[in-house]
């Protein structure tokens, strides 16, 4: 009847609204039968006004969806029709014509499925813009037996690098910089995922003059997620001086993971050491390699092997126990992780024992405190010291490093000055304009007008709104 009524005006929108949507129940009642489906599938594609018709093309996608996954349990025999079927039915037709985030989603997670199979996967990424996607493509999907999967979009992104990596650097700077903006996009909107980050970082590896940027992408991350191995390994990829690439891959093989999965880093670390010319820690990594290796019943490598044939491996003795050599070496990988925070100089000035609390003053005159226990565990007090300071309100402390200064000489900030102390009724001092607190001078027994000599820093007067000067130090002449 519908086929009757579009020959009689095959230019009515009725008569083909009319005849697709007899197509279409004929389309679901073909579930079962794959070349059925694909040629009603493939008369609906001829249909001039299927993009006027939103209704009906989100229904036949989800009985494409439906088919699709069908094929999926039937074997991989039936992967190349699969392909053939989605590729036809998204280049033909559904490129143009889903809006709908649902489908979208159903139709990006089928082609995800053939994505390792499917030499058009990358293109259909680019056309399916991603960008469209909603705030539910940024969760994770939570299956009913408690089982979770990545966020579609992270799943997306990962197998769009893992196609694009090997051959990244190949590609002109326009190319490379499509794709790293979705990443960037994707890791801008939602942080917490894992692999988009991890990728963009590979990928600006692999991209023209990006190393620095890598670096400054990780770092961040790299600061909350210091205890996984494999953020250390991408962190000596971003470095350039060999012994920051060496205390990267110490941290790396000092994280708490079963020796296994750390047998890439090894080998990094036995090459990089080689190179160093440590040749006995060398040969002690060459050896656990290869140990490691025929533990887990996998192949030795040509090369590994090669290295216990050199004339260094069989002239070395081995270190024997690597760990006190992995702790001092990892030592520098601090002042590498807060490298792009925001520092300033300071000395501390009051150390309170019992609550681990110090109070400090920076270059800038600037008083505040931290709890000192994790970040600085022995303070001393007029200890100058480096503070790595939050980006966001430059107080949180983060980390602590010893400034060392030349015997005898003080900081730029900083001064001496001597002269006749007077009191006042509250008990503290001033040296013409430098203030002396009253417990200082207790712990000094100074009590009366007399000469005195110090050190003194410019502190901020928040009452005042200006800066002053208050001692530091003090002392009889």
């Amino acid at each position: 009847m519908a086929s009757e009524l579009l020959v009689q005006s095959p230019n009515d929108v009725w008569a083909w609204r009319a005849w697709a949507w007899v197509k279409f129940d004929q389309l679901k009642l073909a579930q079962s039968q794959h070349l059925q489906f694909a040629e009603i599938l493939q008369e609906l594609w001829t249909m001039p006004s299927l993009l006027e018709e939103p209704l009906l093309v989100e229904q036949i996608s989800w009985q494409l969806v439906k088919h699709g996954y069908s094929l999926l349990k039937a074997g991989e025999g039936f992967l190349p029709k699969l392909i053939t079927l989605f590729e036809n039915a998204w280049f033909n037709r559904l490129e143009f014509a889903v809006q709908n985030t649902d489908v979208r989603s159903a139709l990006l997670g089928l082609a995800l499925k053939i994505a390792g199979s499917w030499d058009l996967f990358i293109p259909f990424v680019r056309s399916f813009d991603l960008s469209k996607s909603s705030l539910k493509d940024f969760e994770k999907e939570f299956l009913p037996n408690g089982q979770n999967y990545p966020a579609i979009i992270e799943r997306t992104l990962i197998a769009v690098a893992k196609r694009l990596l090997p051959d990244f650097e190949q590609l002109s700077a326009d190319e490379q910089g499509y794709w790293l903006s979705y990443f960037e996009w994707a890791d801008d909107k939602e942080p917490s995922l894992l692999y988009v980050k991890y990728y963009r970082v590979k990928l600006l590896l692999k991209s023209s003059d990006q190393q620095g940027a890598a670096l400054t992408v990780l770092l961040p991350f790299a600061r909350s997620k210091s205890h996984e191995f494999w953020v250390w390994e991408l962190l000596s990829l971003c470095v350039n001086s060999d012994l920051e690439k060496l205390a990267c891959l110490c941290k790396a093989v000092l994280c708490k993971t079963q020796e296994s999965f750390l047998i890439n880093v090894k080998q990094q670390l036995a090459l990089l050491l080689l190179q160093m010319g440590k040749l006995s820690e060398a040969k002690s990594e060459v050896q656990a390699c290869i140990s490691i290796r025929e533990q887990n019943s996998w192949h030795v490598s040509a090369s590994l092997r090669q290295l216990t044939q050199e004339s260094w491996f069989h002239t070395t003795e081995g270190a024997g126990n690597m760990i006190a050599f992995y702790q001092q070496q990892a030592k520098l990988v601090q002042s590498l992780l807060y490298r792009d925070l925001p520092m300033t100089e300071a000395v501390i000035t009051e150390i309170n024992a019992e609550k681990k609390w110090l109070k400090y003053i920076t270059q800038e005159g600037h008083e505040a405190g931290f709890p000192y226990h994790q970040l600085w565990p022995k303070p001393e007090r007029g200890q100058l010291v480096t503070l790595y300071l939050s980006p966001s309100d430059n107080k949180k402390v983060h980390w602590v490093q010893a400034l060392a200064l030349p015997q005898g000489t003080l900081a730029n900030w900083m001064e001496s000055y001597e002269g006749t102390i007077k009191f006042t009724k509250g008990g503290f001092g001033f040296v013409d304009n430098i203030y002396i607190a009253s417990q200082l001078l207790k712990e000094r027994n100074i009590t009366q007008v007399q000469t005195v000599k110090g050190t003194a820093v410019k502190v901020y007067d928040p009452v005042k709104k200006q800066l002053g000067k208050k001692a530091l130090t003090v002392e009889i002449c």
